[in-house]
């Protein structure tokens, strides 16, 4: 059975892969993991660090502590930004069906023969404290557009989406696009971190991502672009930008939200970077990132 070790053990445990403690005491990173934060989590940032005979270089744990406050803030936005887009696709969806006078029974009647699997999770909202009046409007399966909108899970909604994209149009935001928000949503959703493994270029670039950031960055070739994408984290930011910039018709939400963005960027991010001269995936992607929230900034504004 495997034991479960105790703060001053994992402190141990750190120092033996290379970690210091130079910068922040032993005595304050056991209060840390004690109070504020999990073995697990924490030392998820450490893949940001290179290693030189199973030893990290330049890594102190102050620098998992400031990513770990980096990450949750950039979490907190995240959510809101998803919360945005998926607000504003619905409205735009609804407006098209109403355009196209799609029957708003059928549409979903049509969706729910292919994708049936929503049924069992329809049916046992309609216990949910939140959703139950509404639900109990229609008999099960037998709900209009705008209530199966309001009751489904973002992950669906995607789904729905792209059904919607292939079945009658899309929108101005490719489907493909809208994965990488769902994927960036899922994990600040579930606490995972985002800033982790930035070395990690084994992901695939989405051409339809490289395309709009071609067209914001035209300064940056091609290849770097690709480069940076290749990054899962990257590339799922990135769309949330992108997302963000093409969707959200609301400029008040739009501009405050960007603006809120470009503090963490210009404030909090950079405030100890001196942590991270022995981690060039940080920075560069830092400052891939950076241009491309200063571009749709600059989009936003015209």
């Amino acid at each position: 059975m495997i034991k479960i070790l105790l703060p001053e053990q994992l402190i141990e445990k750190l120092k033996s892969k290379g970690v210091k403690f130079e910068l922040y005491t032993e005595k304050d990173a056991i209060d840390f993991l004690n109070y504020h934060n999990y073995y697990v989590k924490l030392t998820a940032y450490r893949s940001n660090f290179s290693k030189h005979n199973n030893q990290y270089v330049g890594l102190d744990f102050l620098a998992l502590k400031d990513l770990s406050t980096i990450d949750m803030h950039l979490k907190h936005l995240i959510l809101k930004a998803t919360l945005g887009i998926e607000h504003s696709l619905k409205v735009n969806m609804l407006k098209d069906i109403q355009e196209r006078d799609i029957n708003e029974f059928q549409i979903v009647k049509e969706y729910l023969s292919q994708f049936d699997r929503v049924l069992g999770e329809l049916n046992a909202r309609r216990n949910s404290s939140y959703v139950k009046n509404l639900l109990a409007k229609y008999p099960h399966p037998d709900y209009p557009i705008w209530v199966f909108l309001e009751v489904i899970s973002f992950g669906e909604f995607v789904n729905l989406y792209r059904y919607y994209c292939e079945t009658y149009s899309c929108g101005s935001l490719d489907y493909e696009i809208l994965y990488g928000v769902r994927d960036i949503w899922n994990a600040a959703a579930h606490n995972n971190c985002i800033i982790h493994n930035l070395r990690d270029k084994s992901g695939y670039y989405k051409n339809e991502v490289v395309t709009i950031v071609r067209a914001l960055l035209p300064e940056l070739r091609l290849r770097t672009i690709r480069d940076r994408l290749k990054n899962q984290s990257v590339q799922d930011f990135v769309s949330l930008l992108i997302g963000l910039d093409i969707v959200v018709m609301s400029n008040p939400f739009k501009t405050k939200l960007l603006e809120e963005f470009a503090i963490l960027f210009t404030d909090r991010m950079t405030r100890k970077a001196y942590l991270y001269k022995s981690a060039p995936a940080i920075s560069q992607t830092y400052e891939f990132c950076k241009k491309v929230l200063d571009a749709v900034i600059a989009h936003g504004l015209k």
